[in-house]
């Protein structure tokens, strides 16, 4: 839903108020373009951290929402060349019920696919 913004009327007339000439993406395209590059990049991610020596740490917090979709919050700190550094890796939507085990095994797939799981 949230690619569905470049189509609302309200935000097409506040763009065209500002840049009459532009042309505006559809959501399908906003969608596929944020996936490309999230894919891309996740790939950068991966082969840094195959060269990072030392710890990463992980700071998980849940968003649970009664009438709407839930997330996970994956962040990592790690330090290198003098400075600590913090990012966050995902944010997922949850698509089973909140338990314990169900927050380990998407937490283990997320390092698992950024390589992460023997740091």
């Amino acid at each position: 839903r949230p690619f569905h913004s470049v189509a609302d009327h309200l935000y097409i007339e506040e763009v065209k108020l500002l840049r009459p000439d532009v042309k505006l993406p559809c959501p399908r395209t906003v969608s596929r373009d944020i996936n490309t590059i999230h894919t891309e990049a996740s790939k950068n991610v991966k082969v840094y951290f195959s060269k990072h020596v030392g710890s990463v740490h992980l700071i998980i917090d849940g968003w649970l929402a009664p009438f709407a979709y839930s997330y996970l919050g994956i962040v990592i700190v790690w330090y290198d060349r003098g400075k600590i550094w913090c990012s966050t890796l995902e944010f997922i939507r949850w698509r089973d019920h909140h338990t314990g085990e169900y927050l380990a095994r998407v937490t283990v797939d997320c390092l698992e696919r950024f390589g992460l799981e023997k740091k």
